[in-house]
């Protein structure tokens, strides 16, 4: 069973029509490790299979040190999106929920080459992109996705939870 459903599968192709090149998704997990370590390699192998243009790479973070250390990560799991360069984003954790949509929008953004958070004058960084910042109570900047088509996974509560 996988975590998408069909309308869901449906609405991501859709997204990813947008796709302008070839995006890497590295994934550090570890198969000791929490059962979202699993989930999190499945669940990015499941949105790859949406579309050619994705590939997907499997890294443990404790065997494959050297690349963990070079892309930053220093938890499991972890995604890396990539498209024709390493734009820096990094999803810590599963991306499900919140998260899922964030993800998809992280892919098509790499691979049109506008993954950067500089946005033209006058807008809010990453507002170019649909997302606004905030900043919590301990300084550290969160991305949050303007709500749109993309679905959150099942079990997130869905679309018409989150807009009562």
């Amino acid at each position: 069973m996988g975590f998408l459903s069909a309308q869901d599968e449906q609405a991501v192709k859709k997204e990813f029509e947008q796709i302008g090149g070839p995006v890497k998704l590295t994934v550090f997990a570890s198969e000791l490790g929490p059962e979202t370590n699993a989930q999190t390699v499945a669940l990015v192998k499941e949105v790859a299979a949406l579309s050619d243009k994705l590939s997907v790479s499997v890294l443990n973070p404790h065997i494959d040190r050297e690349e963990a250390q070079a892309y930053g990560v220093e938890v499991a799991p972890a995604v890396v999106v990539e498209g024709a360069r390493d734009y820096g984003i990094r999803f810590l954790g599963i991306p499900a929920g919140y998260e899922f949509s964030n993800l998809i929008d992280a892919i098509v953004a790499a691979s049109t080459g506008e993954a950067s958070l500089t946005a033209p004058p006058g807008r809010a960084p990453g507002a170019a992109h649909g997302h606004r910042l905030s900043t919590n109570h301990r300084g550290v900047h969160r991305g949050h996705r303007v709500p749109g088509a993309v679905p959150a996974l099942p079990g997130d509560g869905g679309a018409q939870d989150r807009h009562q």
